[in-house]
């Protein structure tokens, strides 16, 4: 159904309401843009830059928590925003 792609940060580019993140694919030439706001944007930098930060972002639990139960996340769907918040649902797979 879907072809799970690996990605490196590839460049950060400032936009005047937010940035633009490229995702370069692992042995592509493709680069994926995501434009996100300039929270996200620090909070990326933070985890590239500073790496085993002492208290995990909540994307990090999540992530911890499909990864012990031995799902593999597989979508994720940003259904709605909401007083600055983003609302998304997540699809896995696994045991």
């Amino acid at each position: 159904m879907y072809n799970m792609m690996e990605a490196a940060l590839w460049t950060i580019a400032r936009k005047e309401q937010g940035a633009l993140v490229g995702l370069k694919l692992i042995n592509e030439e493709l680069v994926i843009p995501v434009f996100v706001s300039f929270d996200e944007v620090q909070s990326i930098l933070i985890g590239y830059y500073t790496p085993g930060l002492t208290r995990p972002a909540i994307h990090d639990v999540l992530w911890e928590l499909v990864q012990q139960m031995g799902l593999a996340l597989f979508w994720v769907e940003l259904y709605t925003i909401k007083d600055n918040l983003f609302y998304a649902r997540s699809f896995s797979k696994g045991s």
